[in-house]
């Protein structure tokens, strides 16, 4: 895929991604770091509106974790473009345990992209601290 094929389809995932602002604002406002399954499934039942929420944002990150590790979109996009680690600490609990109770695969390619982006984003860093002291 050319450069700007590359950001032809980053700006179209921009685009998926700010339509989900209804679902995104009701992540930072209600989901909790460390809520685990059990408590999310007793606030937000299968169906509820806080259920779609929860499941439309976790299914964006899954597709852009697929899309960034099949190498389908340039993961220097990505991470300079979304915050993706606040999103994945606050449904780490909660993807550990569907992974434990459920299917191990649930959640594995975005847990795959947090870990990736928290990798580049220590990279950087220490890549910054090197140049400001030169």
């Amino acid at each position: 895929m050319s450069s700007k094929q590359e950001a032809g389809f980053l700006l179209e995932l921009l685009d998926m991604f700010l339509g989900l602002a209804k679902s995104h604002g009701w992540w930072e406002s209600e989901l909790h770091k460390g809520e685990s399954l059990k408590e999310f499934q007793a606030k937000f039942p299968a169906g509820s509106e806080g259920w779609l929420h929860y499941r439309n944002m976790a299914y964006f990150w899954e597709c852009v974790g697929v899309l960034t590790r099949n190498r389908l979109i340039n993961q220097e996009l990505i991470f300079n473009t979304f915050f993706i680690t606040p999103d994945w600490e606050k449904a780490e609990k909660i993807v550990k345990d569907e992974q434990e109770q459920i299917n191990p695969l649930l959640g594995e390619n975005f847990e795959w992209l947090a870990k990736q982006k928290m990798a580049w984003v220590q990279k950087r860093l220490k890549g910054e601290t090197k140049r400001s002291r030169n």
